[in-house]
C-alpha cells in the first residue's frame, strides 16, 4: 500500500456513520509488459466485500493518478446511497478527468 484515505459515510436515513476506507498499491509493472504500470484499488466498508478494481498508466505517475480518478467512479454507490465527507467536507479531496469549461 502507498496511500489511504478514510472516509465517513452516512445512509440516505442518517441510522449510522461508517469508515470507508480507500486503499491505492504502490505502481508495479507486468513482467513481460514494457511501459504498463497497475495500481490496485481497493474500497473497504464493515460488513461488506471490498471493492477491488485496478487502474493502468503508461508510468507508476499516470498509474496512480488514474487510479485516484477511478476512486472516485468507484464510490458512486455510497454516494447514491447516503452521504460521504473527508473530515468535515463533503469535497473528497479526489481528482477527476471531467474539467468543467471556463
Amino acid at each position: 500500500m502507498v496511500a489511504s484515505r478514510h472516509l465517513d459515510f452516512t445512509p440516505n436515513d442518517g441510522t449510522f456513520t461508517r469508515k470507508v476506507r480507500i486503499l491505492l498499491s504502490r505502481p508495479h509493472s507486468p513482467v513481460h509488459r514494457e511501459n504498463e504500470w497497475i495500481v490496485d484499488i481497493e474500497i473497504e466498508e464493515s460488513f461488506k466485500a471490498p471493492v477491488l478494481d485496478h487502474a493502468i498508466g503508461s508510468d507508476p505517475f499516470q498509474a496512480l493518478f488514474l487510479a485516484m480518478c477511478k476512486v472516485g467512479d468507484l464510490l458512486k454507490p455510497w454516494r447514491d446511497a447516503g452521504e460521504l465527507k473527508w473530515g468535515d467536507s463533503a469535497d473528497l479531496g479526489l481528482p477527476s478527468l471531467i474539467h468543467p469549461t471556463i
